[in-house]
């Protein structure tokens, strides 16, 4: 009887899982003033790598570790082949999610790079085609947190892909990712969804890869700098985070000495029944975390400015 209880607790519980991150591990401003590779090299003699950014949660705590307005390297960068070129890989918008090749939907003889590179993703009449992601388009937002009661909002107002997907971080959550969601949208809103109308998706690809190895596919561009999306043979091929525009990341070449950030630690995807439950995953003695819902819209409505603005506002 009862683990007949027990299951029926565990079944219950399942209804409501959702996923979590245990960040073990914390941010280091350096003050000296490196090349990219350079200040790779220090991070991992002294700490763990040169910083990664998993979600905006980790933008704010960024913004944190800084002790000036200053631009500073990050652990972003964008390796050429051997063959010189650049290896480009399908990823989604909204942290958390993986592009699966067997879950693709492209329209015939898509994707085709035709107008090189063409690197962001558009649906139309539930298919998908690669587009230039400074074209205009309208687009699809995302909102977990279903303020207004839709989980999609269809917005008919012409944006490049960059701007669709700030816009709909700042005013919902993200851009619409993955299969499921895409799934949904055909579900819910095919009436909606005006026939041969192209509709910027969170879905990109690029050939930017941190530092460390992580498959983490969130990005924080300036919205006005397409540099990273446009161009494959760009030099400027290491990422830095600008503080100056309210912590967007642009690019520079690696060459530069430039202030820098390190992280020290690590984390994991925790996908938990309850937050109380992820809590106790997530804790560790004497050690420094947050254990945070990716789902709260609040993470993306956020810009970066130096904690003593933060406090005086």
């Amino acid at each position: 009887m009862a683990e007949m209880q027990w299951s029926l607790f565990v079944l219950i519980l399942m209804s409501q899982a959702s996923f979590f991150t245990c960040r073990h591990y914390e941010y280091h401003f350096v003050k000296q003033k490196k090349t990219w590779t350079e200040a790779q090299k220090y991070c991992r003699d002294k700490y763990t790598d040169l910083a990664k950014v998993l979600d905006m949660t980790d933008m704010e705590r960024l913004c944190d570790s800084a002790q000036n307005q200053d631009e500073a390297w990050i652990g972003l960068n964008s390796p050429r082949s051997e063959s010189g070129g650049h290896f480009r890989v399908w990823q989604w918008s909204l942290p958390g999610l993986e592009y699966h090749e067997d879950k693709k939907n492209w329209l015939e003889n898509e994707p085709n790079d035709k107008d090189k590179p063409e690197n962001c993703v558009t649906l139309r009449n539930s298919e998908w085609l690669d587009f230039k992601c400074n074209h205009e388009h309208f687009f699809i937002c995302f909102d977990e947190t279903k303020k207004s009661n839709n989980k999609f909002h269809l917005m008919k107002i012409k944006k490049t892909w960059l701007q669709a997907q700030n816009y709909c971080r700042k005013n919902h959550t993200d851009l619409v990712s993955g299969h499921q969601q895409l799934e949904e949208v055909k579900s819910e809103l095919k009436g909606e969804l005006e026939t041969e109308t192209d509709w910027w998706i969170g879905l990109f690809r690029d050939s930017w890869r941190w530092s460390d190895g992580s498959n983490v596919s969130f990005r924080f561009w300036d919205p006005q700098n397409y540099g990273p999306l446009l161009s494959d043979n760009s030099d400027n091929r290491c990422a830095m985070t600008m503080w100056q525009k309210r912590g967007k990341w642009g690019t520079d070449k690696c060459v530069t000495k430039k202030h820098f950030i390190c992280y020290e630690g690590e984390y994991f995807w925790v996908e938990s029944l309850f937050y109380f439950i992820s809590s106790s995953l997530c804790q560790r003695p004497h050690a420094k975390l947050q254990g945070q819902n990716r789902n709260k819209n609040s993470l993306y409505n956020f810009s970066c400015i130096s904690p003593a603005q933060r406090h005086a506002g």
